[in-house]
């Protein structure tokens, strides 16, 4: 098997810009902007416990659109919207895995959430803690690991296996692929590190945190987006070549 990178490329940014695209890219960037609030309430909460503190500080802050925000309660919320986002990724590599048109199915959402909870959790311990040491190890071990895995949330999500199948089932899929997959996240990486340097333009307003926000929500649905078009034209092809033997 061989991934083709331009159909890759022109199959995930159909996805992305699909009518179940688009809806994902408002949810991801509204989940981003409430995120990006709290994390920048709890900053303030900080800022306002210094010894050294003053009114004067204040004013030379971003107000954040929920004022201070307790550490403790900031943890809380941001845990819940991380769930949140986990239900709509799964909506996103179910609609865009599937055999009809893209289209966000409100099953797609919940369906086996709590397994899938479980196993994207073990997983994604495992995942982590895989890359990192290959990081340390002199950084090529870590790309090479984090583009073997780079399937794990399809196999829990779509396949319904759980964490070390779909670890094992990545690493499968990946093999002699690895190479093209490293190429399209690096082409994808250079873009955003563009629209980004855009965004900052904008300043740290509301304006500008809206925009980041969206640009956030348009890379990690392209990311999701690519990687269901890469598990698909890969699938495909693995199924072609079981036909003809």
């Amino acid at each position: 098997m061989s991934l083709d990178i331009s159909d890759t490329l022109s199959q995930g940014i159909d996805h992305t810009f699909s009518d179940a695209g688009a809806k994902l890219i408002g949810l991801v960037a509204i989940l981003t902007f409430i995120t990006s609030q709290i994390g920048a309430g709890i900053a303030v909460w900080a800022v306002k416990q210094q010894d050294t503190y003053t009114p004067a500080m204040e004013s030379a802050m971003v107000e954040p659109l929920f004022g201070a925000i307790h550490p403790l309660t900031g943890l809380l919320f941001i845990l819940l919207l991380g769930v949140v986002g986990l239900m709509v990724n799964m909506g996103g590599y179910r609609a865009f895995i599937s055999d009809g048109p893209d289209q966000l199915d409100s099953d797609d959402f919940t369906d086996n959430f709590a397994w899938i909870l479980v196993n994207m959790f073990i997983g994604g311990l495992i995942t982590s803690i895989l890359i990192f040491v290959g990081f340390i190890l002199l950084i090529i071990p870590g790309f090479f690991l984090m583009v073997s895995l780079l399937f794990f949330p399809v196999f829990v999500i779509v396949e319904g296996e759980n964490a070390i199948e779909a670890l094992k089932s990545s690493w499968g899929l990946a093999s002699g692929n690895r190479i093209p997959l490293f190429i399209i996240g690096v082409l994808i990486t250079i873009v955003f590190v563009i629209l980004g340097s855009i965004s900052s333009l904008f300043g740290m307003g509301l304006i500008g945190q809206i925009i980041s926000a969206l640009i956030g929500a348009l890379q990690g649905v392209l990311q999701i987006a690519l990687i269901a078009a890469a598990f698909e034209l890969l699938i495909a092809e693995s199924e072609t070549i079981e036909a003809t033997v």
